[in-house]
């Protein structure tokens, strides 16, 4: 891999996390509407309802985007979606990292995000990963090697700061 990815799971967590689950990673024009409606209702559940942060969050950016779903048979229970430069924007893009609620405290916010970095280092080979980390995530993003860069900025009423893995020949 050519990102300095460092991850750090706790002994609880396995690094086959994802082999108990069905992982299924499509661009959009591949969902089908059941996976899109699942995707929807994950990303408000947790976002809208439990953070209570209202943001448009069905953006331009779904269309153009990688999604990564983990599936535990029918349930998806984790997510995460990878965005492609675009316009002035001239690295790749990880975010709406999101784990259903009963599946937490499971390692499967690490997995999704590792499937992620691996998923985008594929597609974008040359290219640094960005994310938009909720500043309460902050130090679990830095273990996966993101280093944070600006101020910190409110995003739908949660305090978010911009983050880099920079790529590494």
């Amino acid at each position: 891999m050519d990102f300095a990815v460092k991850v750090r799971f706790s002994p609880s967590i396995k690094a086959d996390m994802l082999n108990q689950f069905e992982t299924i990673i499509e661009p959009f024009a591949a969902l089908s509407l059941i996976q899109l409606h699942q995707i929807m209702q994950l990303r408000q559940q947790v976002f809208m309802l439990e953070q209570q942060s209202l943001y448009l969050d069905a953006d331009n950016n779904d269309v153009n985007a990688t999604h990564v779903m983990v599936y535990d048979g029918a349930k998806l229970i984790a997510y995460a979606r990878i965005v492609p430069p675009h316009l002035s924007i001239a690295h790749a893009q990880i975010g709406r990292v999101v784990v259903a609620s009963a599946y937490r405290e499971q390692g499967l916010g690490s997995a999704v995000l590792q499937a992620a970095l691996e998923t985008a280092q594929r597609q974008f080979p040359q290219l640094d990963v960005v994310i938009a980390a909720q500043t309460a995530q902050q130090a679990w993003y830095t273990g996966f090697g993101f280093v944070a860069e600006g101020e910190v900025f409110d995003d739908g009423g949660v305090e978010h700061v911009k983050m880099r893995l920079v790529h590494t020949a």
